[in-house]
């Protein structure tokens, strides 16, 4: 059975809010103090989650430590954008 969609609309994605919100996306591209702030917090998993420091840290510590950063950052956003609707 095929489902119609409107344009520009992915499978999977959910319809619009009320307000016409799809989620707390930001408004622009990030600050430099958003920017420090995400490597500060990197660096914090890394050392506290991988248990490396940034001087032995081997590719894929860091990307553990970023994709659990980006992981506490995404479910942070969705538990906003959940309590504002």
């Amino acid at each position: 059975m095929v489902s119609e969609r409107s344009e520009g609309e992915a499978e999977g994605v959910p319809q619009r809010a009320a307000g016409g919100r799809r989620s707390a996306a930001p408004d622009g591209p990030a600050s430099d103090e958003d920017i420090e702030h995400f490597k500060e917090t990197v660096l914090n998993k890394l050392t506290l989650m991988v248990g490396k420091d940034a001087t032995t840290a081997t590719d894929r510590d860091w990307f553990v430590a970023t994709t659990l950063s980006l992981r506490d950052r995404a479910g942070s956003r969705f538990i906003t954008c959940r309590l504002s609707f």
